[in-house]
């Protein structure tokens, strides 16, 4: 199904944002080479900029294939490429919105490092249990060189 059932100027909207990070991809290409980068036929993107009604399929894989954030896609909000997602988050997070991703962060660390220590604590155990090998080449060291 088409996305942006909403109104004219929202479907616009998206498809100038798929053109914005398509067309680039076309400069020196063919619409068929697209299509196959993308995985659909170009009949299929030459009705999605005719009738400018993008179908949900065709924008999860611009941004599988593109890095390209879904909020940006369909909304024009936030970043456009997800590698920038977490940046754009801190900034706009409130003090006590990163407090308790720290805490929460902090939290998992210490139940690794406590997991750490166990998985250590069993691997001391087993190594004193396992009595020392015998090495040939030392001798037997009851008697003394001549």
């Amino acid at each position: 199904g088409a996305v942006g059932g909403d109104s004219y100027d929202q479907r616009l909207q998206i498809a100038e944002r798929v053109s914005a990070v398509l067309l680039p991809h076309l400069e020196g290409s063919s619409m068929h080479k697209l299509g196959t980068t993308l995985r659909i036929n170009r009949e299929t993107l030459r009705r999605m900029y005719a009738d400018q009604k993008p179908s949900v399929e065709l924008l999860v894989r611009i941004c599988e294939k593109f890095a390209i954030s879904g909020e940006w896609l369909l909304t024009g909000k936030g970043p456009q490429k997800r590698e920038e997602l977490r940046k754009y988050a801190l900034q706009e997070a409130s003090p006590g919105e990163l407090y308790q991703a720290v805490a929460q962060r902090l939290s998992c660390v210490e139940e690794q490092l406590a997991r750490l220590a166990i998985l250590e604590a069993e691997k001391a155990s087993r190594t004193s249990r396992v009595p020392p090998r015998h090495d040939p080449s030392a001798g037997s060291g009851l008697g003394r060189p001549a």
